[in-house]
């Protein structure tokens, strides 16, 4: 019998949630560069399998989207992420728009670095158990949340507006941050000096997965959220 297209398609999600699993939770002697790399490679043999021809537009997309991986893309998606990174240059902007953002993607490098987990970067073995990360896209849109349990929970939102810039690529321009430790009351701080900028290509999209890069290079692979309906605001 012959294989569908929705047959091919369960199967390269396997493999990329497999690679994913080898990446978050290590074992002892793996190179961290080659199990990333079998990731990207992968997301790319799924992405070549996309349904959704104009991802940005699709309603497909709304809702909430739990965060599998982040990573860099190093190989087959360079070409992507340089993509949506020429669309961020097309964009331009003021002299000094240019440089709050250059400061803003400085700061985003140090996290990704030192604090994976504020700058969603870490998942599996890398952020333990008991953190989440958690993207909710809504028309117009986007919340972005960091939560932790333990003696102290901690939960971060960063918010902001969303904007289609091409049929696969969202812009997205974040104006505010929040913060709650423990049971204390929730801190916010106003973005809106500096509305860091940031350009989003999904490679894929489905019901259940989606594969995004990002202008700065990153590769994202999330997973629909338990409970969230495809094109719901779901909820964090």
């Amino acid at each position: 019998m012959a294989r569908t297209a929705s047959d091919n398609a369960q199967q390269l999600k396997q493999a990329l949630l497999q690679a994913v699993s080898r990446s978050n939770n290590p074992r002892q002697g793996n190179s961290p560069l080659e199990v990333e790399r079998a990731v990207e490679a992968a997301a790319a043999a799924l992405a070549a399998a996309n349904p959704t021809p104009a991802p940005a537009a699709s309603p497909a997309l709304l809702g909430a989207w739990a965060l599998l991986f982040s990573g860099r893309c190093r190989g087959e998606l360079a070409a992507a992420a340089a993509r949506a990174g020429a669309v961020a240059d097309a964009a331009g902007g003021v002299s000094l728009q240019q440089a709050l953002q250059a400061a803003s993607d400085s700061l985003y490098s140090t996290f990704y670095q030192y604090l994976p987990v504020l700058a969603g970067s870490a998942v599996g073995a890398r952020r333990g158990a008991a953190a989440t990360n958690l993207q909710v896209l809504r028309p117009g849109r986007v919340d972005n949340v960091v939560s932790t349990r333990g003696p102290l929970p901690l939960r971060l939102c960063v918010s902001g507006s969303t904007e289609q810039a091409t049929p696969s690529c969202v812009a997205v321009r974040f104006d505010s941050f929040t913060a709650r430790v423990g049971g204390l009351p929730e801190a916010a701080l106003s973005l809106a000096w500096l509305r860091p900028l940031g350009y989003v290509d999904t490679l894929y999209l489905d019901a259940e997965m989606r594969i995004s890069v990002g202008d700065k290079g990153g590769l994202f692979v999330l997973r629909r959220a338990a409970g969230a309906e495809v094109g719901g605001d779901g909820g964090v």
